[in-house]
């Protein structure tokens, strides 16, 4: 299996190197870059399989540098590829949600487990590779997507409507990192009925 290219995009030289220490093996080739513009401009020249980019770049921030890549044409090749946030960034409820809502697949807090790091990375290309081989669907099995396109939306709505609940119900019980969390889940919950009723 050919190795993964990953894209650590941070301007602190201790964060690539800790990268370059992570990621030494078979399984994964670390690309690196140190600000926004040249983290874009990697996206076009080696089309990486996995993004991860600190919040804070000394040219842009990490909304504007994902704003970027959601909607210029040059960088459709790579928006359904997973984006990792991996900050010290005290993130806000409402910006973690429009990250969520341009791409971002994932964050992690630094300091972080370099296993951790790992895990979350095989399981958003394992979810990708799976997400790819189910869209391949062939004509006779139609009644049975559509079955199951019908219970993923149920599940979708549950999971929506549970974390607006939780939300709601412990407002004031609740850490700011959970708030954040829920919200993000109820957007991606409501984000996924969307797309399941433009099929």
């Amino acid at each position: 299996m050919a190795p993964k290219n990953i894209l650590l995009i941070d301007d602190n030289s201790d964060m690539i190197a800790l990268g370059r220490q992570i990621f030494n093996g078979d399984h994964y080739n670390l690309l690196s870059a140190r600000s926004g513009a040249a983290g874009l401009e990697a996206l076009i020249e080696h089309n990486p399989d996995v993004v991860i980019f600190e919040y804070m770049f000394p040219d842009m921030t990490g909304s504007e540098f994902l704003t970027f890549v959601a909607t210029e044409g040059r960088y459709a090749h790579v928006r359904k590829n997973p984006f990792i946030l991996l900050t010290a960034w005290d993130e806000q409820a409402e910006t973690l949600t429009q990250l969520y809502a341009s791409g971002l697949c994932a964050y992690l807090r630094k300091p972080f487990g370099h296993r951790e790091l790992r895990c979350v990375i095989d399981s958003l290309l394992n979810s990708r590779k799976n997400g790819i081989a189910s869209n391949s669907i062939p004509a006779s099995s139609a009644k049975i997507g559509q079955a199951q396109d019908e219970e993923v939306r149920d599940l979708a709505c549950s999971i929506s409507g549970i974390s607006r609940t939780l939300l709601r119900d412990l407002e004031d019980e609740i850490s700011e990192q959970n708030r954040a969390d829920m919200n993000a889940i109820f957007h991606c919950g409501k984000k996924l009925i969307k797309l399941l009723d433009s099929d």
